[in-house]
C-alpha cells in the first residue's frame, strides 16, 4: 500500500467528503423525487375523482357541487315493480333522467322475458320530457345467450332515440334465489358483457355497465376502461376507487307519482366525456 503525504491525505479527505455529501444529496433529491412519484401514482390509481366535500344531502336526495355550482342530476331507474307511474308528477318532483328496463333473464329458469310495464314506462318518461336510457338485467351464461339478450333489446327498442345508454345490468346475487350467474367466472362474465355492448352499439346505441363493488369486480379491469360505469352503493358516500359517472344511492327512494319505493341515482358528470 502506498501512503500519501500529510498534505495529500489532507486533499484526499477532502475530497472524500465532498464526494460523500454529494452523494448524500443525490439520494435525498431521489428520494424526494420518488415521493413525488408514488404520490402521484397514488391520486391515480386510488382517486377520488369527485371531492366527497362536494356531496350535500337534503332528505333523501343528494346534490354534487363543484365549487358553487350543482354539477349533478337526478334520476331514477324503474321497472314493472313500480307499476303504473304518473311521469308528470315524476318530473314535476325534479326528476331530470330516467333508465327503464326493457327486459330480463330468468334468475333460475334463464327464459327471456319483456318487462310488462316497458312500453308505458318509455312512452310516459319520454312524453313528460325526461332524458331516457334503457337497461336490461342479464343472468347469461354464455356467449350465445349474451347475443339472445342484446338481440331482444334491441328488437324491443325499436330504434327508439335515447339520450342515455343502454346499460348492461349483471348481478351476482338476486334476493332469495342461487342465481344462474353467481358461478360465472370473471373471463366469462368480461366476454359476456363485452358481446352485449358491441352488438347493441353495432345498433347505433351507447353502452354502460352497471353493477356493486362486488359485480364490477367480476370484469377485467381493462374491459371496465371502456365505458362508463353506473355505480351501486347505499348508507354511505361511494367507495368505488375507478371513474364512474352515475351513483344508485338507495332503493328505497319516494318519488312523487310513484306508489313505493324507487331506486334514485346522481349523474356526476356527463356519461359521454
Amino acid at each position: 500500500m502506498i501512503r500519501l503525504s500529510t498534505h495529500r491525505g489532507a486533499v484526499a479527505q477532502g475530497v472524500r467528503v465532498l464526494v460523500l455529501a454529494a452523494a448524500t444529496l443525490a439520494l435525498l433529491s431521489l428520494a424526494a423525487c420518488g415521493a413525488t412519484l408514488e404520490s402521484s401514482v397514488t391520486r391515480s390509481v386510488t382517486p377520488p375523482y369527485y371531492n366527497w366535500d362536494g356531496f350535500s344531502q337534503s332528505g333523501q336526495r343528494y346534490t354534487y357541487t363543484d365549487g358553487a355550482t350543482v354539477a349533478s342530476k337526478t334520476g331514477i331507474d324503474v321497472s314493472e315493480a313500480q307499476g303504473v307511474i304518473d311521469w308528470n308528477a315524476v318530473r314535476a318532483d325534479g326528476i331530470e333522467f330516467a333508465f327503464i328496463r326493457v327486459g330480463y333473464r330468468g334468475s333460475t329458469e334463464g327464459h327471456v322475458y319483456l318487462d310488462d310495464y316497458y312500453t308505458a314506462n318509455m312512452q310516459g318518461a319520454r312524453a313528460a320530457g325526461l332524458q331516457c336510457g334503457a337497461y336490461f338485467f342479464s343472468q347469461a351464461v354464455s356467449i350465445e345467450e349474451a347475443q339472445e339478450e342484446a338481440a331482444f333489446l334491441i328488437d324491443a327498442l325499436g330504434g327508439t332515440p335515447l339520450e342515455y345508454p343502454v346499460v348492461f345490468d349483471y348481478e351476482i346475487h338476486v334476493s332469495g334465489v342461487n342465481s344462474r350467474a353467481s358461478g360465472v367466472s370473471g373471463q366469462v362474465a368480461t366476454e359476456i358483457a363485452r358481446t352485449f355492448c358491441e352488438a347493441v352499439e353495432a345498433a347505433g346505441y351507447s353502452t354502460m355497465i352497471y353493477g356493486n363493488g362486488n359485480d364490477l369486480g367480476r370484469f377485467d379491469s381493462r374491459f371496465m376502461k371502456e365505458r362508463p360505469v353506473w355505480f351501486a352503493e347505499y348508507g354511505a358516500l361511494p367507495s368505488y376507487k375507478e371513474r364512474f359517472v352515475i351513483w344508485q344511492y338507495t332503493n328505497e327512494g319516494t318519488v312523487a307519482g310513484i306508489s313505493g319505493a324507487v331506486d334514485l341515482n346522481l349523474e356526476l358528470e356527463a356519461w359521454n366525456e
